[in-house]
Formats: structure tokens, sequence, C-alpha cells
């Protein structure tokens, strides 16, 4: 078991033994998704639960605190945080220890053949992890992040070392915005969060469902060295209601994704889709990818009011227009500002005046009017006129029953 202790006026504080990161989470493989692992200095892994008690005991660590009675720990009656007891140390010891303590019992009583006394100790907290379906071999999917160590910036200037760990920490605040803001969610299309691991070999870990499945964005451009793949009006209805459906459920707890690209949608074996990636940005510099900084977004799916936050505040209609510019690739094969630079694109994007230099009818002719007007006006520049996602669920879910959406 792994243990730790701090030294404290010359004396070694009594360990406390807690259950180690590589005990909870056996990893097989790094999952290959078309560029989707290529987070900032870390990947996703596929793996498996080998201690449940262990990962119960770091949800408790990382906000979830009312889970605490599983271990029977008494809290106070204050909602949920995302920081109070994570840095509470005599807590999270606490929490450790019993961790330790209930998986000890468990694994003694099978090995001495008491599953009675075993089950009598662990059954509270068993109970919570089977009724999470998180028991024992279930394969998860476990997203790294990988900051820089000392090691990487050496030789570095002053000043580019102040850059990197400031970009470091910016991107860790990001990663753990994301464990608790997908941790409050349960939509059937957005991937579940299991729990988060801290201070791994691999960095923090946010550990998800595992989903078979391949991101929308390889499966519309499989090859660089062919044409993409164009969905049909069909298809792109039945991917974007649910989106939709997933994203109005999301701003009715005021939650706003703020990157919806089709990197950021996995597409299941059944053709199900579901959204992922709530916080974390990539590296930038070109339109494909995350930009870091004040503006945050991906530029061939930005809204002006991302461009410019002066214009109006971010809000729900922000998804909507990234969500339309996702449907114009899915029907067309290719953003609508395909090959174009981030200049020409904020260019073009915040002159909310005049209408995007290329139209649907152009560009989709098989779609119909009706379906055309419907993605319009996902993407109107303006967000005042812009519809919003209970509008487009409504009208998207009619075109699709009316079989209105073919020219």
């Amino acid at each position: 078991m792994t243990t730790n202790g701090k030294e404290e006026n010359g004396h070694r504080k009594p360990q406390v033994p807690f259950i180690g990161t590589d005990e909870i989470i056996k990893l097989e493989e790094l999952i290959d998704r078309g560029g989707v692992t290529s987070i900032y200095g870390g990947a996703i892994y596929r793996g498996t639960i080998n201690n449940p008690i262990g990962l119960l005991a770091q949800r408790i660590i990382w906000g979830n605190r009312h889970l605490a009675k599983y271990f029977r720990i008494e809290t106070d009656s204050a909602p949920d945080s995302d920081t109070k007891y994570f840095m509470d140390e005599e807590f999270c010891n606490q929490v450790r220890k019993a961790a330790h303590d209930y998986w000890g019992y468990y694994t003694k009583s099978i090995l001495t053949g008491d599953a009675a006394h075993g089950q009598e100790i662990v059954d509270v907290a068993l109970k919570y992890i089977q009724h999470d379906a998180l028991s024992a071999g279930t394969v998860v999917a476990v997203k790294a992040l990988k900051t820089p160590s000392a090691d990487d910036i050496v030789g570095k200037s002053a000043k580019e070392t102040q850059f990197e760990l400031e970009q470091a920490e910016e991107f860790r605040k990001r990663f753990f915005r994301e464990y608790h803001v997908m941790d409050s969610l349960r939509h059937p299309n957005i991937i579940r969060t299991i729990g988060m691991i801290d201070k791994t070999p691999l960095g923090d870990c946010i550990v998800m469902e595992y989903i078979e499945g391949e991101p929308l964005k390889k499966l519309i451009h499989p090859d660089a060295q062919f044409p993409p793949q164009v969905f049909s009006l069909e298809r792109s209805l039945d991917l974007v209601i649910p989106l939709a459906d997933a994203l109005h459920y999301c701003h009715q707890r005021k939650i706003f994704h703020r990157d919806i690209k089709p990197g950021n949608i996995l597409l299941t074996k059944e053709g199900t889709p579901k959204l992922f990636d709530f916080g974390i940005c990539k590296d930038y510099g070109d339109a494909s990818q995350t930009m870091v900084g004040s503006t945050l977004g991906t530029p061939s799916y930005m809204a002006p009011e991302q461009w410019d936050s002066h214009l109006t505040p971010v809000s729900s209609k922000t998804d909507v227009y990234a969500l339309g510019m996702t449907l114009v690739e899915m029907l067309a094969g290719a953003p609508l500002y395909a090959g174009e630079n981030i200049a020409v694109i904020s260019k073009e994007v915040l002159d909310v005046n005049k209408p995007h230099a290329k139209r649907i009818p152009e560009l989709i002719p098989a779609c119909s009017p009706r379906y055309g007007a419907l993605i319009e006006g996902m993407i109107q520049k303006d967000p005042k006129v812009r519809l919003d996602m209970e509008a487009v669920l409504t009208e998207a879910a009619a075109i699709r029953a009316e079989k209105a959406y073919v020219a």
C-alpha cells in the first residue's frame, strides 16, 4: 500500500495509509481517436477499475462529501464544494484511511472465507458502488493532464518558464472545472464522469465512462487524402436533435459548453452522439484548435460574442451558433470558413451587420428551404435574432417527423 507522511518539528507524523492510484485504476492502452486524445500535454487511456472503494474515496476528496456517509464519516450540512475538502488535509487523510481499512477488511474476508464480517463492514460503501455501476473490472476511460515538470523547463529563460507555468496552472484549473461540471450532469447524450484522481504518474486524471466509438470529426474527415464524408439530411437531424436536447439540459442548469465542434462529439458504435470536453482547451494557432487566453473556443465554430465580449455576453445562444456550424460541416463536408486563417474568420464573423458570405442554399442545395432556414437561424451573427436551443430542438424534431428536410 502507498503511504504518506511529513516531517514536523524533527518528528515524522504518523503515516496515513491510503489506496495508491495504480491500485484504483489499471491502465491498459492509449486510445487513439483521431486527435481527440491530444489534450494539453496529456491523453485518454482505457483502463479497468481495480478498487472501487478507492475511487469512491477520491470522489469524496474531490468535493462529493455527501458520499462520506458511505464511510460513516460525518460532515457539515453545507453544499458540496469543489475545493473545501480537497484543501483539508485532515479530512482527506480520514477518507483515505477509511478507504484503506474498508478495502483491507473486504479483501481479507474474501481470502479467509469470513465473508459475513467483511461484507458487514463494507456493505454501505459497496451499495453505493453497485448502484453507480462502479464494480471492480468496469472498463473506464481515463483523461490525463500532464503539466510541465521541472525537467521540461530546464534551459528556458525566466520569462519562458513563467509563461509555461502560468499556462499549465490555467489548464489545470480548467481541468478541475471540467470535472465538477461533468460530475453534475446526467444525460444520455453526455459522457458520464465517474471520478477524479490527483497526483498520479500521468498527472491529474478524470475517470469517465468508456465509449466504443469515434469522434464526429474523424467520421467527417477519415483521411486527408480522400474527400470528406457528408452526412445525409435525415442522419444529420438524428444527430442534432439529441445534441440539442443535451445542450438544452445544460443550459437549464446555467452551464454553457462554449466549445461545441465535431471533435468534441463522440458517436458510439450504435450511432448515438455523446458530448464531452467541458472546459479543457487545446493548443492554439489555427482555426481547428481551441484558443487559449481571454478568448475561449475554436475559431471555425466561435460566435461573434466569443471573439468580442463587448458585443454581448456569452450565453446559451453561443452553443446554438457552434452547433449550427457543426451541422453545416456535417452536411457540406467542411466548416463554413474552411481554409481561412484566424484573422480572416474574426473579421468576417465580427461584421454582425453583414450575413455570412456563404449561404446555406449554395452550400447544401439538397436541403429544403425549411431546414435551411433552421440552420440559418442557428448561425445568425446577432444573438438577438439567433434561435435559442429550445426553438432549435422543437423545429428540428418537427422537420424530422414531417420528413420536411429534402428540397
